[in-house]
């Protein structure tokens, strides 16, 4: 008997052994398989995302970039991400635009820059003969929402710049909310900035947006905990939600210069502080202080002064969000959409009094950067361009009428860097050439020009000004 159960004993240990090497067997097949299955899914996936390579030419130089888009429609719309390809560069600076991926044509595919949507920033390409073969637009997948947990993945690139091989990169959400687009952020980078995020199951769940910027504590010799940030340019941690990305693809630029947009006239406008903001008992809701308004602009036409607290616009207070540049872009995109003589209703709180509504009449933009006129000197070594809002707001200079040009760029040892007894300096608003005084910018390109092009010219003095002191620049020429 006992013998008997010494043999059943065993046959059950040799059944439960067979079970165990069966479930695992079995478990070891299944994730084959899924490993096969997410295999097919990058496969497919990464057929939206592109690298792409494109030269910015300034006055004396020329480097070339990569960057990583993500491919958008059919007609082969790429988005470019702000954080890799700033808009402080003029159009006409970035030039000889290709589009490369891995298996794809060695010389790459010619494509034309459009510019960079106003509000936020995002630059578009477009390839010129249409989407190649075997590239597959974002639009091609289907969409899913994100919960905090999810695990996500996204695509970047290898270094090497003649490869174009794409890599996995994996992550998972920790947050989601307004930053200040709709967006998540996840532990690690997630994708190349630029790139596209998908879930586990190859769904589009959003695009990464942003440079990823790890937090460190340095300790070394007399070092002791010196916090350290690092960015990682080409990758990013912040995934733009698809419904922003469906709502920025409704503004792609018509003007490589940029499109111009509606305008309030308001700047340095701050966040109100919450313990203001509670003593007022409008602590529930975002607040606005103004800090100054351009002269004869909209704002100021429309009734609005310094130190008005804007609390509402078109009967709805303000969404309550952390963190002041978040607020302010949410603020600024509930009005930068619109046109021209378009009209909208703000909610001003003044002193004590209850709050008013004013309404404003929208104007249109400043000159940027990018729209603005600018000409080389060669011989002499510099460059000028058009003075803008933006630097009259920077030097504090506001109430003053500006026109004549400033000072773009100075060529390291060139007669204009060179001068004595003061140099000419990037930011110098040129108020005379040779004792003629300069109006605007017009009449200093045709001053400059002619001495520029004319060889029997040796020299030449320029009165300049930084708004801290007037120099008398004196130039000699070869």
């Amino acid at each position: 008997m006992f013998a008997k159960f010494l043999c059943f004993e065993k046959i059950f240990a040799m059944f439960n052994r067979l079970l165990f090497i069966v479930f695992f067997a079995s478990v070891g097949l299944f994730a084959k398989a899924q490993q096969q299955n997410f295999e097919q899914i990058f496969q497919e996936r990464v057929k939206c995302s592109v690298v792409v390579k494109y030269t910015i030419e300034l006055e004396e130089d020329r480097k070339q970039e990569y960057v990583v888009g993500t491919i958008v429609d059919d007609n082969g719309l790429v988005m470019l991400s702000p954080s890799v390809m700033l808009n402080s560069f003029r159009h006409d600076e970035l030039k000889d635009f290709k589009v490369f991926f891995y298996g794809g044509d060695v010389d790459g595919y010619p494509a034309e820059y459009l510019g960079a949507d106003s509000v936020s920033k995002i630059n578009f390409i477009r390839i010129k003969n249409g989407l190649p073969k075997d590239r597959i637009p974002i639009s091609k997948f289907k969409t899913a929402k994100l919960s905090r947990g999810d695990c996500v993945w996204g695509v970047g690139f290898y270094s090497d710049e003649m490869l174009f091989e794409p890599i996995l990169m994996r992550s998972y959400v920790q947050d989601i909310g307004k930053r200040p687009l709709d967006m998540a952020s996840t532990a690690e980078a997630v994708s190349a900035s630029g790139g596209v995020v998908f879930n586990q199951n190859g769904d589009f769940v959003g695009w990464g947006y942003g440079v990823y910027v790890a937090q460190y504590n340095l300790y070394a010799a007399d070092i002791k905990g010196l916090p350290v940030s690092l960015a990682l340019p080409n990758s990013s941690d912040k995934i733009v939600l698809p419904n922003e990305i469906n709502d920025i693809l409704k503004y792609v630029p018509s003007n490589p210069a940029g499109d111009n947009h509606a305008w309030l006239g308001i700047i340095n406008m701050s966040v109100l502080k919450r313990d203001v903001a509670k003593m007022m008992g409008i602590e529930n809701h975002q607040a606005f202080l103004i800090s100054d308004i351009i002269k004869d602009s909209p704002a100021d036409k429309g009734g609005l002064k310094k130190g008005d607290i804007i609390v509402g616009i078109n009967g709805k207070n303000f969404e309550l969000i952390a963190g002041g540049d978040y607020a302010l872009y949410n603020f600024s995109k509930q009005y930068v959409r619109l046109k021209k003589g378009d009209k909208i209703k703000l909610s001003v709180i003044r002193g004590a009094d209850a709050p008013k509504d004013f309404e404003i009449t929208l104007g249109e933009s400043p000159k940027t950067i990018r729209q603005s006129q600018t000409k080389y000197f060669k011989r002499i070594g510099f460059s000028i361009r058009e003075f803008l809002l933006d630097d009259a707001i920077e030097l504090k200079a506001i109430s003053k009428k500006i026109e004549q040009p400033v000072v773009k760029y100075v060529k390291p040892n060139s007669p204009a860097q060179s001068a004595m007894p003061s140099k000419l300096a990037v930011g110098d608003i040129i108020k005379e050439i040779n004792s003629k005084p300069i109006k605007n910018y017009a009449q200093a390109v045709e001053e400059l020009k002619k001495i520029n092009d004319d060889a029997s010219v040796k020299s030449l003095v320029i009165l300049a000004e930084d708004f801290k002191e007037t120099k008398v620049i004196r130039i000699k020429l070869d």
